[in-house]
């Protein structure tokens, strides 16, 4: 056998498990929360920001590079 068949069923495998997760995950969350908002609230709390400030990062980092 070659190896072209265990890897399609592996990468099928880890297909199938990121459905059911997003599924699991979309019945879970509160109506109009998709999954992309999740993961930008999430960063958020983890950095300890209160209130995220849009843009105001981006543009302070840039400044200190110049």
């Amino acid at each position: 056998m070659t190896s072209a068949p265990l890897a399609f069923r592996v990468f099928n495998e880890i297909g199938i498990v990121e459905r059911l997760s997003r599924t699991m995950f979309d019945r879970v969350m509160p109506d109009g929360l998709a999954l992309p908002q999740f993961v930008v609230l999430n960063h958020f709390v983890r950095l300890g920001a209160s209130t995220p400030r849009c843009g105001s990062a981006p543009r302070s980092r840039s400044r200190a590079r110049r």
